[in-house]
């Protein structure tokens, strides 16, 4: 079974309302960075609400949420994480810049030789 990071938010705004972003990072165990695209999706679909001023937000539930978060955050067994893990190299960009095309774009502007 696969947890997602916004049930876990959903679960454990449930249980403990009026967080704010560091404190809900915390208890799910993943940085607030992280967590933050998360929370603007959320609150884009009105499942959460928040109050206060930029930096000084307490998020909590709205009553349309309540329907949709867990009663309790579920387990979730470390190192079996379905999060993609980005590399330095972005293979996309290298498969154009490998084609014969961007080749002979590159060589026009000097950066490839012959």
């Amino acid at each position: 079974m696969t947890i997602t990071i916004r049930e876990q938010l959903l679960a454990t705004l449930r249980n403990n309302p009026g967080l704010n972003s560091a404190l809900l990072a915390s208890m799910v165990g993943m940085t607030s960075k992280k967590i933050s695209g998360t929370i603007s999706a959320l609150m884009a679909d009105g499942l959460i609400s928040c109050e206060g001023r930029y930096g000084q937000r307490l998020y909590s539930l709205t009553s349309y949420g309540m329907r949709y978060a867990a009663d309790t955050v579920p387990g979730r067994k470390i190192g079996t994480t379905k999060l993609i893990q980005r590399t330095d190299t972005n293979v996309i960009c290298q498969e154009c810049r490998n084609s014969a095309v961007m080749k002979r774009i590159l060589m026009v502007w000097g950066r490839v030789g012959v």
